[in-house]
């Protein structure tokens, strides 16, 4: 076991090209997910529509395991950091899994739409409604039954809404750029 340590420790991933040029944009992608919820964490307008500009990215260009992180990352990140709802983040413990899964509808929905020969802008504005309409019902069900703060209808609803479509337009503009995406 120490050999294959000391070998780990030896090497120079500089010159070897151990990371390829995939890994390297998957690497920070995931770490773009989780860092931005944690430096940037006040403004749901601007967190949310970076996490969501990175899950487009992530859905188009990995597949299979690679989306996973994804789905989960940014909301762990903001419960770490404890400000985006304000006094109301402590409900995103609750809203996790519904937040999961929202997350995981955006990707497969553009992953499917595309794959179905939909431009992006219908499948970007569709995958938008359905992760927004999604959070919202789930949410409006916890609001109605549990008490829990109606702004967090205003966050799980519009703004979910707001933040998707913000990502999906600069998407678009600088996919029409290639080079900056590629």
């Amino acid at each position: 076991m120490f050999t294959k340590l000391k070998k780990l420790y030896f090497i120079d991933f500089a010159s070897q090209k151990v990371l390829s040029h995939t890994t390297v944009k998957y690497l920070v992608v995931n770490v773009l997910l989780f860092a931005v919820p944690i430096f940037l964490g006040e403004s749901q307008i601007i967190v949310g529509s970076i996490v969501n500009f990175a899950l487009i990215y992530i859905a188009l260009n990995f597949k299979q395991a690679k989306l996973l992180p994804a789905i989960f990352i940014p909301a762990v990140a903001s419960i770490l950091r404890n400000t985006v709802l304000g006094t109301a983040t402590v409900y995103l413990a609750v809203l996790m899994p519904f937040i999961w899964t929202a997350n995981g509808l955006f990707i497969m929905a553009i992953r499917g739409l595309i794959y179905k020969k939909r431009s992006y802008l219908i499948s970007f504005g569709l995958a938008s409604v359905l992760k927004a309409l999604f959070l919202f019902i789930c949410t409006f069900v916890l609001v109605s039954l549990f008490k829990f703060p109606t702004v967090l209808l205003l966050a799980m609803g519009v703004l979910q809404l707001a933040t998707a479509f913000i990502a999906s337009i600069l998407y678009l503009i600088l996919f029409e750029n290639r080079k900056v995406l590629k």
